[in-house]
């Protein structure tokens, strides 16, 4: 029993508590600085993330927005869309009638023309019958007759184309008017043109 005494103090070491005490104090302090980084890194990560919501929910805003936007400009094109084919169908209607209407002022000034040649003409053969004199040979054949007669003739005859003659004025003062009937027309004529 004595040697297990000895040999139990004999092996006894002196141990130093203030080094172990030491190390595992700097192990300590290690993993707290460690601790506080990560817990430092987790609130940066947990600011981010909320500040990454909180974008996220803008551009959502944003999306949303646009979304409502790009609604109406498709409702407002469907509109224009449709303003443009009711005023393409005007336009055609509008030229149809146009042409239409273009046709029949083409008939009038026709017609009028038309018209004012035939009084025209018909005045103008008024006033060669008008105006015709009786030849020397028609006073000659009369010559049977005494001259009383053949110079009443002359003198009436005289007296007629006076009478034509204020009647031929008056027909072409009807001229003057039927060549403003002309210029009229074609005036009209030139109007249509445009």
């Amino acid at each position: 029993m004595s040697s297990n005494r000895d040999e139990l103090l004999a092996g006894r070491t002196i141990i130093d508590f203030d080094d172990a005490e030491t190390d595992q104090r700097t192990r300590l302090l290690s993993g707290t600085e460690t601790l506080n980084n990560s817990s430092q890194r987790l609130q940066n990560s947990h600011r981010l993330a909320l500040e990454t919501e909180t974008l996220g929910a803008g551009i959502l805003t944003d999306l949303r927005t646009q979304r409502e936007q790009i609604l109406n400009t498709r409702n407002t094109l469907r509109e224009a869309d449709s303003n443009v084919h009711n005023a393409q169908s005007t336009l055609k209607e509008m030229s149809r009638r146009m042409l239409h209407n273009k046709f029949i002022k083409y008939a009038i000034i026709i017609s009028f023309i038309i018209l004012a040649q035939d009084e025209l003409s018909e005045e103008a053969s008024d006033i060669m019958r008008a105006v015709s004199v009786p030849r020397m040979d028609e006073v000659a054949t009369l010559g049977g007759q005494n001259n009383k007669q053949n110079i009443g003739y002359i003198g009436s005859s005289y007296n007629n184309i006076n009478a034509m003659k204020t009647d031929e004025d008056s027909k072409v003062s009807k001229i003057g008017i039927d060549d403003e009937k002309s210029s009229l027309a074609q005036a009209l004529f030139a109007i249509a043109n445009q």
